[in-house]
């Protein structure tokens, strides 16, 4: 099943009904969709928000109804998933080979949450503020990426502009959505490394790829009782450059890398659904699933 991407043409809808129609937009609905026992759940209560938020569906299949959501809220409802998925679908693909680049999404940094971050010959982070958000936490995200990667962005609508230019300090660049919705690097990020954290780091890592990147470094892993080996392992981290550290650490996170490339990067693989399978790495026989039942009858 091929769904191109849906054209500008959707009425205006209230905000409160797109609001709850979003919802469906989600990787916990999506993934529901694609499980053979919760399949039917999914589909109600699609059908349920929809009949809920008076959306007018013109098609008759369940992928149908998710491309003209999207198209509605493409149009007037740009939430935080509309600015992802585009990122995605656009300035990733455009800027980066997207074989060789791993995307993490929605990668804890200390008590920030990144919503998309690259890593290929560089590392960037992409902060999204929509029309939406608030600037008020941004000084402390902004110092919490610069502690584990080197370039950060800032991606905004196209109106808020002036909004954001001021907050920009420490090198950071700018994207905007333009009215088109197309992405557009209004400044372009600096390159920083001396807030680089050995501990913020090894904090993004799971247990395995610490150790893992430690015996890369080291040759060894530190004689230490579990409860005490993530604090050993970092004293000893400590006694080297984070530049050198952070180079392992980029390493170690290019490897969680998608399990079905292939299939994602397939054009049966609906643009508007892109961020969130990827996000949830889909199986082949989750993708086989999507696909049918994205052909199923609403």
């Amino acid at each position: 099943m091929q769904i191109h991407f849906p054209k500008m043409d959707s009425p205006l809808i209230e905000k409160s009904d797109l609001r709850n129609i979003s919802k469906v937009l989600s990787s916990s609905w999506v993934n529901d969709l694609v499980d053979d026992t919760r399949y039917k759940t999914a589909k109600k209560q699609l059908k349920t928000i929809i009949r809920e938020s008076n959306f007018q569906i013109t098609g008759n299949k369940i992928g149908d109804a998710l491309n003209e959501i999207y198209t509605g809220l493409l149009t007037n409802y740009r939430n935080e998933y509309v600015y992802k998925n585009i990122l995605l679908n656009t300035f990733v693909k455009e800027h980066h080979d997207q074989i060789e680049t791993i995307i993490l999404n929605e990668f804890q940094i200390n008590k920030s949450k990144a919503d998309v971050v690259t890593i290929n010959g560089t590392s960037s982070v992409f902060e999204i503020k929509t029309e939406l958000d608030s600037p008020l936490r941004l000084k402390t995200q902004i110092n919490d990426y610069f502690k584990a990667f080197n370039h950060v962005y800032i991606v905004t609508h196209h109106s808020l502009i002036n909004k954001y230019l001021p907050l920009l300090n420490n090198g950071e660049g700018l994207i905007i959505l333009t009215s088109d919705l197309k992405y557009q690097t209004v400044i372009e990020a600096s390159y920083l490394d001396s807030m680089l954290s050995i501990e913020t780091m090894m904090k993004c890592l799971r247990k395995q790829e610490f150790t893992q990147v430690n015996l890369n470094l080291f040759q060894e892993i530190p004689n230490a009782k579990d409860i005490y080996l993530f604090d050993a392992i970092l004293e000893q981290a400590q006694t080297i450059s984070p530049l050198i550290y952070q180079r392992e650490f980029l390493s170690m996170l290019k490897r969680r890398k998608l399990s079905e490339i292939d299939l994602f990067h397939s054009t049966n693989t609906p643009e508007f659904l892109k961020y969130i399978c990827y996000r949830l790495d889909l199986s082949k026989n989750q993708y086989i699933r999507l696909l049918k039942n994205l052909n199923s009858k609403l």
